[in-house]
């Protein structure tokens, strides 16, 4: 960076290698930090009498943000090995593979979506007030992806509606 200036910007590359390194740095600072501040509220909280309240929405909050650096640490990184990757000729051919079957993959899964999300609606209709994992649309699709992965509980289902 030093040499280049601001030439090494101009590639697209040295610009995801320059992000991950920031977010890395941050990522440290922001573990460290969070590691304090749990330390601070445990002290806090052993120091309370037994029923007062120890806010611990600012860890909460801070955890969550350190979770979406990790987050996008993981992906800029895993753009960098697609990268690397690229120069296999196997990967080459994968890539050419779904590039001809990017028509029938977009229609698969545009009627995929549909089919998808129509059971989510139709699990929100009927087990929406008795089932916890129906109480919204969107808990009501994660149990259809979760039932796609084999990972169903008939019996409450059954015992609330003998329609399933």
């Amino acid at each position: 960076i030093r040499l280049l200036k601001r030439e090494y910007f101009k590639k697209f590359w040295n610009i995801i290698s320059f992000i991950t390194t920031i977010f890395s740095i941050t990522a440290i600072m922001m573990y460290g930090t969070k590691k304090a501040l749990t330390r601070l509220a445990i002290r806090s909280l052993k120091k309370t009498e037994m029923g007062e309240f120890v806010n611990f929405n600012a860890i909460g909050s801070f955890d969550e943000v350190y979770s979406y650096i990790i987050a996008l640490i993981t992906f800029f990184t895993m753009l960098k090995f697609l990268k690397l990757l690229r120069f296999n000729r196997r990967i080459g051919m994968l890539s050419k593979s779904f590039r001809y079957a990017r028509k029938d993959l977009s229609s698969f899964a545009f009627v995929f979506l549909i089919f998808i999300l129509a059971y989510a609606q139709f699990g929100f209709a009927i087990f929406g007030r008795s089932l916890r994992n129906y109480k919204s649309f969107f808990s009501s699709l994660t149990t259809c992806f979760r039932m796609l992965l084999g990972e169903i509980n008939a019996p409450d289902m059954i015992a609330f509606s003998r329609v399933y």
